[in-house]
């Protein structure tokens, strides 16, 4: 009778919901609507599969990683308000992948540094990043546009222009990058003759900016955007007549089908140029990603989705360190598992479940990207080549890739810092 009045006591009651084990909270901010809406959902798509294969080789600590997914809009204030209210709901999330755009993580680094947690982001390349007070908290695991734009600027000075224009979205993304590509250009005495801006909400058209733009004859023009509003942007260009051989130059930004869609003639822009990070140098480790994302969604994965994949392991990595280590600050976990000293670790599931193990040792590791080096300095930037892409018939085609080498990424040219929106 003792003995079942114990047990009656210490089960749960029959209509008592079931204990969930515990877990390992990851938020996610990528762009599922605005202008970069069209890169968002492969994006998180990325970031699930990371934590799949985590999962699939026993989690973090044993415990399987769970993920708690915003909208971040590719707006900066509404980033920042929808991912403080993913810490209200939950706060024991222990870190951020993500967002995407620059002005987004501007503004969402804000609220990092109150709940002190750090954010990875896979996206924002600007180089204010590599400068502002960051608390710490900031890391990427994509180059800083002090590299693109002295490679855009190369390239134009390759087919020898000296009278060029600029086209950029008015934010943190737009306005650093432009800064960088205009020093590089004044240095090398190519003209610019102007730099419009344009507001970071897609607009009906773009008459005004096309008419400022083009107003005086220039052989080019480098657009600094992302593909929600470059249709539009196209379609003003062609129905204005003005400078119709013109030679586009395009941001990391724009590299997405979507540019041309609905344009009214997109074989014009069959002469373009764009710029983007390369993906990992160890052509295995990219095709792993591309392969495995294919089999899991059966389509295939967009720009910087490899480096929201890595963006979530390097996170789970460094918590796995944090809990069988001396390093018990998150911010120095990172750094120290993208990094060496430490066994080389090559993305899949062996190597996570290989890197799972020697961090439970508390031993080194130095996990290798499927997006490329994730070697981090100390402001937590990464170094990698670039590759350079062009448009034909509507399909995106690789030219070739652009070393880094000789290139600083410290010393390209003052930055202005924007107004927050």
């Amino acid at each position: 009778m003792l003995a079942l009045s114990f047990l009656s006591f210490s089960c749960n009651p029959p209509n008592s919901p079931p204990i969930e084990p515990p877990v390992v909270k990851l938020g996610v901010a990528v762009p599922l609507t605005g202008s970069l809406a069209a890169r968002g959902p492969s994006r998180r798509k990325a970031a699930e599969l990371a934590a799949e294969h985590l999962n699939q080789v026993g989690g973090v600590d044993s415990k399987q990683i769970k993920l708690f997914h915003v909208d971040s809009a590719t707006s900066g204030p509404i980033a920042a308000q929808r991912v403080r209210e993913m810490f209200v709901q939950n706060p024991d999330i222990q870190a951020l992948i993500g967002p995407s755009g620059s002005q987004e993580s501007r503004d969402v680094l804000t609220v990092m540094k109150e709940k002190q947690k750090p954010m990875i982001s896979p996206a924002s390349t600007s180089a204010l990043f590599s400068s502002i007070d960051d608390g710490g908290y900031f890391f990427r695991t994509v180059p800083s546009d002090a590299f693109q734009g002295q490679i855009l600027a190369a390239k134009i000075r390759e087919f020898g222009f000296k009278k060029v224009a600029t086209l950029y979205v008015d934010n943190t993304y737009g306005q650093s990058l432009n800064d960088v590509l205009k020093a590089d250009l004044d240095k090398h005495q190519v003209q610019v003759l102007a730099q419009i801006k344009y507001p970071e909400a897609v607009k009906p058209d773009y008459d005004a900016e096309i008419k400022q733009l083009l107003n005086q004859s220039v052989d080019a023009v480098c657009f600094i955007g992302y593909p929600g509003e470059a249709p539009g942007i196209f379609n003003a260009w062609l129905k204005s007549g003005l400078v119709p051989q013109l030679k586009w130059f395009f941001s990391d930004g724009l590299k997405a089908a979507e540019i041309v869609q609905g344009v009214s003639s997109p074989e014009k822009l069959d002469t373009s140029l764009g710029a983007i990070p390369a993906s990992s140098s160890q052509m295995a480790d990219a095709q792993f990603f591309q392969e495995a994302y294919i089999q899991r969604y059966g389509d295939f994965p967009v720009s910087y989705a490899a480096n929201t994949y890595d963006a979530l392991i390097l996170s789970a990595l460094a918590l796995q360190r944090t809990r069988f280590s001396q390093t018990q600050d998150l911010r120095q976990a990172i750094r120290e598992v993208a990094s060496p000293p430490g066994t080389q670790i090559r993305p899949g599931k062996e190597g996570l479940k290989q890197a799972l193990q020697l961090l439970a040792k508390g031993e080194d590791i130095d996990y290798q990207g499927v997006s490329g080096d994730l070697n981090m300095d100390e402001v937590g930037d990464v170094r990698n080549d670039y590759e350079i892409w062009t448009l034909k018939n509507g399909f995106i085609l690789r030219v070739e890739t652009f070393s880094i080498a000789g290139l600083d990424d410290k010393k390209a040219g003052a930055l202005s810092e924007p107004p927050k929106a």
